[in-house]
């Protein structure tokens, strides 16, 4: 991946549980020093596509091409990171330059693979949604 083309970049955040954002301590055993997230980046390029980058071996894990923003850059990442059972949930929101669609993805910590959950438009009157204008 060059890096000339990324354009936006969503580190992961803290781990939520039920009873809210688990505390950082120096203990090693804890959640957040388990397999750290945040040894993972999500970077958005300028051509609608986001990864996924382990930033400890310098590898992009995955890629997706999202279909509504073919040729268009990405200026946000948002995230938000879940346990669930053994492994943790990294929901991210991404939006698009010139888009009113937001796509929600979604990836497990341990398969490092996206899959779209939801594609929201926010302007749904909008005659053509896709064209750039």
């Amino acid at each position: 991946m060059d890096i000339d083309g990324v354009t936006s970049i969503g580190q992961m955040n803290q781990v939520v549980l039920a009873g809210g954002p688990v505390e950082k301590t120096s203990d090693s055993n804890t959640l957040l020093n388990q397999g750290s997230v945040t040894q993972k980046l999500i970077l958005g390029d300028k051509y609608g596509s986001i990864h996924i980058l382990d930033v400890s071996r310098k590898l992009v894990l995955d890629k997706l091409a999202i279909p509504h923003y073919d040729g268009r850059r990405i200026t946000n990442i948002s995230t938000a990171v879940l346990q669930w059972v053994d492994t943790r949930l990294i929901y991210a929101a991404v939006v698009a330059r010139g888009s009113p669609v937001i796509t929600v993805v979604c990836f497990k910590h341990n398969e490092n693979r996206f899959h779209t959950l939801y594609t929201l438009n926010v302007c749904p009157t909008l005659e053509n949604p896709d064209s750039l204008e």
